[in-house]
């Protein structure tokens, strides 16, 4: 089986339910990064939460263009899932306690 006939095997089979699963764990995991980085840090805590959701970007961006998906996948992925979930882990870790 050629990569072309492997390619096209792959994408009939693409679920919506099984994107958005993944689309789910990308958010979860460059969340949950962000606020361990912040966490962590003594310094710059949003700063380190965004550097985590800028390598967690550029894995994503990889992603995308090594494996075919929905164009609305990759929208959610490259707009939704990174930069703001890290933006958002850094404000929960640095939430002041009440």
């Amino acid at each position: 089986m050629s990569s072309t006939e492997q390619d096209d095997l792959y994408i009939n089979t693409y679920t919506t339910l099984g994107a958005f699963v993944v689309a789910f764990s990308t958010l979860l995991k460059s969340l949950a990064g962000a606020v361990v980085a912040a966490f962590v840090a003594t310094n710059h805590k949003m700063k380190l939460a965004l550097v985590v959701g800028v390598f967690f970007l550029a894995g994503g961006i990889a992603n995308v263009l090594m494996l075919p998906s929905p164009a609305w996948f990759t929208a959610l992925d490259l707009l939704g899932a990174y930069l703001p979930m890290a933006w958002l882990g850094a404000k929960i870790a640095t939430k002041p306690a009440q």
